[in-house]
């Protein structure tokens, strides 16, 4: 090779390995805090350094910067060979004009199958239209952006990645900064729909999968506000206690979940039906069902529903059913007060034998007096 084609360091400007080292490490740390913590006024102040003048090359438009010498550019091939992170240099058309080796560690691609692609090729489809929203801001007064998308790796799998990106007023293009955040993403969406099912546990009866009575509860003070004309059901099973003492708790929960689903098919999903507890369950009609002749048809069917006999594991059980009504507004235009009327008219249902339902009626004050201690501790819970 011809010697004056051969770069030689000059005298006194020759390192040792230790120092190449040691500016290297500094300069990776550098860039690090540059995308992790700077700002870009910060880092401007950095590129006003001497020895951060080989950054020019990544923002020509940068304040303070100039052209990097030969030691500089091979610090700097240093730097962007050894990051994690995918740097990837794009024109003004959004074509890779530079990708860092990174690239295939990430998503498998190699420098060569990177080069001169598109920037928006790779992009999960559903992430797309956020991707050119973003893109479209880009602008001298608008230089830095940073969203977090979804990319097609080389096996087809798509990962998560953090990007973060620079305008180059220069020459319109843009110097994008690509994290992979995959696992973080996948751990945030597994919390997420932990705490979903954890929300769902907290309202929801894990014996019939019905509202449980906190649910119930914050279901009527919604429906509330939103109709004026309700109907509140409690209802009571008679002859469930012998069949719990009889034929042990694995009959008395299948007669339960019986009965949940009895009241649920027959219903539909216009109306909402809960389970308090024990063998008490509730049963709440919109504004279309709030009147009185309405809710009377529908108590009715629910008597010869549940009285309907139960096959499980082989043996036939019986049981009836209590029911107490209370009407909104009529009993009541409060929570707390429809509860306690309900409750009040099902313990004088209860006093005819046999399947039954009552009405709340004013005559009833007495008796709601001593039931109100229920309904309320009830209601707190």
């Amino acid at each position: 090779m011809d010697e004056k084609a051969t770069w030689r360091p000059q005298p006194g400007r020759r390192k040792t390995g230790s120092t190449i080292l040691q500016a290297s490490f500094l300069l990776t740390l550098l860039l690090m805090i540059r995308f992790c913590f700077c700002g870009s006024d910060t880092f401007s102040q950095l590129l006003q350094s001497r020895r951060a003048r080989w950054l020019g090359w990544l923002w020509p438009g940068s304040r303070g910067a100039t052209q990097p010498t030969i030691e500089d550019l091979l610090l700097y091939r240093v730097v962007t060979e050894n990051v994690s992170d995918v740097i990837v240099r794009l024109d003004r058309t959004h074509r890779r004009t530079y990708v860092s080796p990174s690239c295939h560690e990430v998503l498998g691609y190699s420098q060569s199958e990177m080069l001169g692609g598109g920037a928006f090729a790779l992009v999960h489809p559903d992430d797309l239209p956020c991707v050119l929203t973003l893109f479209a801001k880009f602008g001298p007064t608008c230089s830095v952006q940073e969203a977090t998308w979804r990319i097609r790796r080389k096996d087809g799998d798509y990962i998560w990645v953090e990007a973060r990106y620079r305008y180059l007023e220069d020459d319109g293009g843009l110097v994008v900064i690509l994290r992979d955040v995959h696992r973080r993403k996948v751990a945030e969406e597994q919390l997420a729909d932990a705490l979903r099912r954890l929300e769902c546990l907290a309202m929801q009866d894990p014996m019939t999968g019905l509202p449980n009575r906190r649910s119930f509860i914050e279901t009527i003070d919604k429906k509330l506000t939103n109709s004026d004309e309700l109907g509140l059901m409690f209802i009571d099973l008679n002859g469930f206690k012998p069949i719990n003492d009889l034929h042990g708790h694995d009959m008395g929960d299948a007669v339960l979940v019986g009965v949940a689903t009895r009241l649920t098919r027959m219903l539909g999903d216009s109306v909402v039906v809960g389970r308090l507890g024990g063998d008490e369950f509730a049963i709440l009609l919109d504004a279309h069902g709030g009147n009185a002749a309405t809710v009377a048809a529908s108590a009715c069917r629910i008597l010869a529903a549940i009285s309907e006999p139960f096959v499980i594991y082989g043996r036939t059980l019986n049981v009836a059913a209590s029911i107490g009504i209370a009407l909104s507004p009529r009993d009541g235009t409060e929570t707390s007060a429809l509860l306690r009327c309900a409750d009040t008219a099902m313990y004088r249902a209860k006093q005819v034998p046999g399947g039954h339902f009552e009405f709340f009626a004013p005559d009833m004050a007495p008796a709601c007096e001593r039931a109100t201690p229920y309904a309320e501790a009830g209601y707190a819970l």
